[in-house]
């Protein structure tokens, strides 16, 4: 259910920024970190540092289980 909510709340969000809609960015921000404390220790080390440094892209791709998400400086 938690993976739900943050896959649509990142889709969401990500259409926001696209289309530059400053309200609908701030709310779905907002309930990306609501849903990420929430989960807490309940995610995946990989997703919970993802949404920690708000890489949104590569979020929305882990959990829709892609193969290919793009490597950051982190390794």
């Amino acid at each position: 259910m938690i993976l739900h909510d943050i896959e649509t709340t990142l889709a969401s969000l990500l259409r926001a920024a696209d289309a530059g809609d400053g309200p609908d960015i701030i709310a779905a921000t907002r309930r990306m970190d609501e849903l990420r404390a929430t989960a807490g220790s309940d995610l995946s080390p990989q997703l919970r540092h993802f949404l920690e440094r708000r890489s949104y892209d590569k979020a929305l791709a882990f959990v829709r289980q892609e193969e290919d998400i793009p490597r950051g400086s982190c390794r």
